[in-house]
């Protein structure tokens, strides 16, 4: 019975130094744009350009807030268009790159 007692103990310490363990060394998950709120900031900012009103706008899904990452956003305030972003900050700031119009 003592055997069987020690074993199971050495088990248990075995199993929580794994799971321990595993959680150092691990990278944290990557942080994401905010999809409302970054179709806002560029409805906003393209909203600058005319006068015109964005109605809609639609940006990729599940964008890492990365300094340099580039995409195109779509838009419409009467006519459809498009707009190049690149994440400027690493506080996820936008610029927004000149939009065209099809």
């Amino acid at each position: 019975m003592a055997t069987s007692s020690l074993v199971l103990a050495a088990s248990a310490v075995a199993v929580a130094v794994k799971v321990v363990g595993s959680d150092f060394g691990s990278p944290p998950p990557p942080r994401l744009m905010d999809p409302g709120a970054l179709q806002q900031r560029v409805a906003d900012q393209v909203q600058g350009y005319r006068d015109t009103p964005v109605t809609r706008v639609s940006c990729p899904a599940s964008i890492v807030v990365k300094v340099g990452t580039r995409f195109t956003c779509h838009f419409w305030d009467g006519r459809m268009g498009e707009v190049p972003v690149t994440i400027s900050t690493d506080q996820g700031d936008i610029t927004l790159g000149e939009p065209t119009r099809f």
